[in-house]
């Protein structure tokens, strides 16, 4: 601040008289015009750093966003129908079985590969609780054509129009196999694991067996 000796006419000098800066418009609070202009000036600065980084978040977050038609497991309480031998299905009823749910498709060589050792797996443990389901995905396939195709097996076979799920519970990559427990809890889905495992022997009983130990059937 400055200050200025003087007086008025006739009137005896009084000391100096502060000279007060002009103030900064309203918002600037006790700056002075000019500490305002710089306060601003130095605000729009940081506000234009600031959009580069907003922009990239977004941008991150919008590649990384799951999509919604991405492939989501379904609880046995959303998938019933009726298999190829016209028997109706709920595994909804199934609570206190441990269900597997496999999905393939008459083309899938790997599909077709892990049928015996599935079949094999159920015939051995169906008194311990456990269900299958092999859904095909097969489009346009016949009954009798995928019958011809699984009639040494013993569990259910059903094709996907007989079957009501919610689309975008459909595997996009086959073989897929999902395991729920007693209580209908996904516990396996072999699409979501780590690494690719096939539905042999070992795999299986590294996977369902636990889930068939936890507890007596409700039959």
């Amino acid at each position: 601040m400055g200050s200025c000796r003087c007086s008025k006419a006739g009137e005896a000098y009084a000391g100096p008289v502060q000279i007060k800066p002009k103030r900064g418009p309203v918002g600037c609070g006790e700056m002075t015009l000019e500490e305002c202009h710089i306060a601003r000036d130095t605000n729009i600065v940081r506000r234009r750093s600031r959009r580069p980084a907003l922009i990239l978040a977004v941008a991150v977050t919008a590649v990384t966003a799951p999509s919604p038609a991405a492939s989501k497991p379904v609880a046995p309480a959303e998938l019933s129908g009726k298999d190829l031998n016209g028997a109706a299905f709920d595994l909804a009823a199934d609570k206190g079985h441990v269900v597997l749910v496999n999905f393939w498709a008459t083309w899938c060589a790997p599909c077709r590969a892990e049928m015996p050792a599935i079949d094999a797996y159920y015939r051995q443990l169906k008194s311990e609780g456990l269900e299958v389901i092999a859904i095909s995905v097969d489009a346009g396939a016949s009954t009798k054509k995928l019958a011809a195709a699984t009639s040494a097996y013993s569990f259910s076979v059903a094709k996907l129009d007989d079957v009501r799920l919610p689309r975008s519970a459909v595997p996009s990559a086959l073989p897929a196999t999902r395991v729920y427990d007693r209580a209908g809890v996904l516990r396996y889905d072999s699409s979501a694991a780590k690494t690719s495992d096939i539905m042999n022997a070992a795999t299986l009983d590294r996977v369902v067996t636990p889930l068939l130990a936890s507890g007596a059937t409700s039959r």
